[in-house]
Parts: C-alpha cells; sequence; structure tokens
C-alpha cells in the first residue's frame, strides 16, 4: 500500500511548487512562457503550446465557472461574445 502513496504523494508535492510558481503571474498579467493565443475562424481566439509540456506539468490558471457541458452550451446559445472551454475529465463533460 505504502508503494501506491508514495508517488502521489510526489506528484502533490511537484504541483504544489508549480503552483507556488505561477501564482504570481495570476496578478502580473504577463502571460506565461510557452503559450500563444491564436484567432481561429468561426471559434475565435483560442490558446496553443508553443512548447512540449510533462504529462501532469501544471499549465494554465482557469478564472471563470465550472459548469456542465449542457449549460455551456446553453450559455453559447444565449451569448455571440462568451468564451467556454469544454472539456472531458474523468468520464464527465465540462
Amino acid at each position: 500500500m505504502a508503494g501506491l502513496v508514495q508517488p502521489q504523494l510526489a506528484k502533490n508535492r511537484i504541483l504544489r511548487s508549480q503552483t507556488r510558481q505561477t501564482v504570481p503571474d495570476i496578478f502580473s498579467e504577463v502571460d506565461p512562457e510557452g503559450f500563444t493565443v491564436k484567432q481561429l475562424p468561426d471559434k475565435g481566439r483560442a490558446v496553443f503550446t508553443t512548447k512540449t509540456f510533462e504529462e501532469g506539468e501544471f499549465l494554465l490558471w482557469y478564472r471563470g465557472d465550472l459548469v456542465t457541458r449542457d449549460v455551456g452550451e446553453q450559455r453559447d446559445a444565449d451569448c455571440e461574445t462568451c468564451f467556454r472551454y469544454f472539456f472531458t475529465w474523468k468520464g464527465t463533460k465540462w
């Protein structure tokens, strides 16, 4: 059992360290390195990476409501200028 817990504890330490390093980025209003924003036809602005990231590495902070996919799609239908990020995590569509 201890063998299963140890890797998760190491991951948590790495995540906490990465989070501490990125918290000032939120308030500096400076985009973190490794990302770019592009304009996509029929979609609008989109964020892309410009470098390779490791699995489990902290990428970006999301500031906004976390809602189900159904609620997000309804908001999209109600507002042309709204921005949504749809994703699936652990089998749930957000």
